[in-house]
């Protein structure tokens, strides 16, 4: 879907990464009108989590910084208009064994889910699980 003027090759100095998420019903519609599928728009059809597009961009750039030897300029900004609250999910310890076949202990389940990035409340059964925000960032703003 891109062109000749705006792939990177070999003597590619400057990068802009862009990371976004759309509304599927709007990527169905749009895709079905102009005939042009893609593997990203399939792949947004079934919805993505609009809060990966943060960490996906600052996963790539770091990459870039580590394989290529590239250098971050400036900071991310966000134009995410309504940030999504995440839900608080019970986590029971008897579905969890069920689902992964393995007798986890409560402490390992917490200590799992707490590096995966939730935040876990309570001391007995069930768990409130919350996926903590993601980090800061500036803002732009619409108009």
């Amino acid at each position: 879907m891109g062109g000749l003027d705006t792939e990177v090759t070999g003597t590619t100095t400057r990068v802009l990464l862009e990371s976004a998420s759309f509304k599927p019903l709007t990527v169905r519609k749009t895709a079905r009108r102009l005939g042009l599928h893609s593997e990203a728009s399939h792949r947004f059809e079934r919805g993505v989590d609009p809060e990966l597009a943060a960490l996906a961009s600052a996963r790539a750039a770091r990459l870039i910084c580590q394989v290529a030897g590239g250098t971050v300029r400036g900071g991310p900004v966000d134009a995410y208009p309504t940030p999504r609250v995440a839900p608080t999910i019970a986590v029971r310890l008897p579905r969890v064994r069920m689902v992964g076949g393995v007798a986890l202990e409560a402490s390992t389940c917490r200590d799992a889910l707490e590096r995966l990035g939730c935040t876990v409340v309570g001391t007995g059964e069930p768990f409130e699980v919350t996926r903590r925000p993601p980090a800061p960032t500036s803002r732009a703003r619409s108009t």
